[in-house]
This record gives C-alpha cells, sequence and structure tokens, in this order.
C-alpha cells in the first residue's frame, strides 16, 4: 500500500455524487476492449453519499500509483462497499462489487447495492456474484443482465 492510498480526495472537482440520471459529463465506456481502464469509475458508498471518480482521472496523476483507489474516496475511513462502474450512456451504468477494502460481503449487499442505483432510477447490469471464491465476479460473463 502507498502511503498517498488514504489521501482523501472526495473534494475534489472531478469526484462526482451519483445523483439522478441523467448524470452529464461523464465518460461512457465498457469493461471490456479498448481503453477499458481509462473508461471505468471506482464507486464507493460512504456515510450520506455515494461517489464515483475515474480511477485513472486528474485526482489520481499526483499519486504513486498514478490512479485512484477506493481509499482515496473515503480518505481511508469507514465506507460501507465499493466497486468499479462503467457508464454505459447517462442512464445506463455497468457495476461489479470490485474494492480491495469495501468489497460487498454477500450476494445479497451486493444485489441491494445495484437495486440502489436502479431506485435512483438508473438502468443497471450488474455483474454476478461468484459463488465458487464466495465474493463479488469483476468480470462480466455471459449476457449481459439489465436491472
Amino acid at each position: 500500500m502507498y502511503p498517498d492510498e488514504v489521501l482523501d480526495v472526495s473534494a475534489n472537482e472531478d469526484v462526482l455524487n451519483v445523483i439522478v440520471p441523467p448524470q452529464d459529463n461523464v465518460r461512457v465506456g465498457r469493461p471490456l476492449g479498448d481503453y477499458v481502464d481509462h473508461q471505468k469509475y471506482l464507486w464507493l458508498v460512504t456515510p450520506g453519499r455515494v461517489l464515483i471518480a475515474l480511477e485513472y482521472g486528474l485526482s489520481g496523476l499526483d499519486l504513486q500509483r498514478q490512479r485512484l483507489s477506493h481509499t482515496n474516496l473515503s480518505g481511508g475511513e469507514d465506507a460501507h462497499a465499493g466497486g468499479e462502474l462503467w457508464f454505459y450512456d447517462n442512464h445506463s451504468v455497468m457495476v461489479n462489487g470490485g474494492s480491495s477494502r469495501y468489497e460487498p460481503r454477500s450476494v445479497e449487499e451486493l444485489q441491494a447495492l445495484a437495486d440502489s442505483f436502479v431506485s435512483a432510477r438508473y438502468r443497471v447490469c450488474c455483474a454476478e456474484w461468484n459463488s465458487d471464491l464466495d465474493r463479488p465476479e469483476r468480470v462480466f460473463r455471459g449476457k449481459e443482465p439489465w436491472l
């Protein structure tokens, strides 16, 4: 772990609060193909808000890893859960529970988090739960199950 992984960047301009769609000024992409990492957002549910930021966005450039980690969105403090997110368009998101520190703890929790995006009026595709490893999948396999 790098010391600046707990540097709190949540107040930076390029860190956004998830709002009811359309979420404007976002980079659209898919979890496969060219430039996938530069289209990927990190999402984190903290007490009181849901934050998103491009993993390889401006806030990460000055960090030792040259990219953000979920702990940069929380300042290393407690958070509920997090993962990775791609905007399919400004009304649709593809999410997973891919966070080393704030990974969803159960299939029910991952589903509840996906349902929260649906409740906020997003069209959602959520990566599945890996029963063999008892953890969220980071990759999307098979057909895309939209909620």
